[in-house]
């Protein structure tokens, strides 16, 4: 589930992979899915100053949610998938 707290920007879809990461489920990435935001953030809030202000709210409240452990956390568990991708790939070359 989503939180919230951080609609309607992207950060809710931000803090759902970090949360996911903590539990060592890593999110997959589709580059070739599109979807469609319902909520205009990004460079699109930069015309509204209440959505520029509300993303910039959000953007905060990511910041200050998770620890420095946490984050740290996430890298390993990352670093030791794409390790054990990569090699996973190495060894079935010819």
């Amino acid at each position: 589930h989503f939180d919230l707290r951080f609609a309607p920007t992207q950060y809710d879809d931000v803090e759902h992979d970090i949360r996911h990461a903590l539990r060592g489920e890593l999110p997959v990435y589709q580059g070739h899915l599109r979807v469609a935001h319902m909520q205009s953030s990004g460079q699109a809030a930069w015309a509204e100053p209440a959505k520029l202000l509300a993303t910039w709210a959000n953007l905060f409240k990511l910041q200050i949610k998770y620890t420095q452990a946490e984050y740290d956390k996430i890298r390993e568990t990352d670093h030791q998938a794409l390790l054990a991708d990569m090699l996973g790939r190495v060894a079935g070359l010819p």
